[in-house]
């Protein structure tokens, strides 16, 4: 089913248009009724004059009339406006929703599908779906003073403090690991055979703007890095053989009212969508049958954990 829009005239909706036009229908059925029928208005037994009162001609006439027209225009309007705003383009729709980006992966088995995070300010929330699964978030991830930075001395020591709490209890939370930047999901588990669809979402955090640098590598010959910064001429430390796509986070977006493509206002920048990305793309069978070889499964998993083992 296509996106629908109630479209507007004068900032009236058609729906207002509707509405109006229904409660007037009442009214408009007197008025002309008592016109057609040239009846005078002291004539009416719900009307109380005097003896020697003598209402307008006119009266009857021009709101019989009036009545008539404006509920006219209003069903009119209200049917015009709901056949304009009926099925726009959804491509129009879902871009004010995300931005879609198609990728083309090579063709062949695939060994290794990651989704890297090359660059984050820690201030700004951020979550990242595999195939509507959470796979990283910052609420989750990146909680603690020493999560979600580059890797620094101080930062270890905190790490290493904490660990020595041995806090064991369930929580949403991801307090095992320090997931230092760069950090990397595996995320081969969850793709499918047919379409797949891996989402981005940056929000301002209201104490600074949003910079985000994420990476999907597909074996060792595709890689394609999504950079949501403030200050878009700046250049990203990134590996130079890969694709890099930009998008501004609004700060730069002028005197305008409204920041584009979400049209957030630009008075007020905290706590707002700085962006939303949607990659897509499709696999088929063959290519996820090197994805779902065991030996390859347990080797992530040894490397994963030896990792996690030596950090320091």
């Amino acid at each position: 089913m296509s996106p629908t829009f109630d479209a507007g005239l004068f900032g009236v909706p058609a729906a207002q248009f509707r509405e109006l036009a229904l409660a007037l229908v009442t009214p408009t059925l007197g008025f002309v009724f008592v016109f057609v029928l040239a009846r005078p208005l002291k004539k009416l037994p719900f009307i109380e004059v005097a003896d020697d009162y003598v209402p307008p001609t006119w009266v009857v006439p021009i709101f019989a009339c009036g009545s008539l027209s404006i509920m006219t225009f209003c069903f009119t309007t209200a049917f015009c406006l709901s056949l304009l705003s009926g099925n726009p383009a959804v491509n129009d729709f879902m871009t004010q929703y995300h931005r879609n980006i198609p990728l083309d992966i090579p063709n062949g088995r695939l060994t290794s599908a990651l989704i890297t995070i090359d660059d984050y300010d820690g201030y700004s929330s951020f979550r990242i779906f595999v195939n509507g699964y959470r796979v990283f978030s910052s609420t989750s991830h990146c909680r603690l003073l020493f999560q979600c930075r580059p890797y620094s001395q101080d930062l270890a020591r905190h790490f290493n403090e904490f660990r020595r709490l041995s806090v064991n209890y369930k929580t949403i939370h991801h307090l095992e690991d320090s997931f230092s930047i760069p950090h990397s999901e595996d995320i081969g588990n969850l793709l499918i055979a047919g379409k797949n669809t891996i989402d981005f979402q940056a929000v301002n955090s209201g104490v600074a703007t949003c910079r985000l640098t994420i990476s999907l590598k597909i074996n060792s010959d595709f890689q394609r890095t999504i950079a949501i910064t403030p200050d878009p001429w700046k250049p990203i430390k990134i590996d130079p053989a890969a694709i890099v796509q930009e998008f501004d986070t609004g700060t730069n977006a002028g005197e305008g009212d409204e920041i584009p493509v979400y049209r957030t206002n630009n008075r007020n920048q905290s706590y707002r969508l700085c962006e939303r990305i949607r990659l897509e793309f499709t696999l088929n069978s063959n290519q996820l049958e090197g994805l779902r070889d065991g030996d390859v499964g347990l080797r992530n998993w040894l490397v994963e954990r030896i990792n996690k083992l030596n950090m320091p």
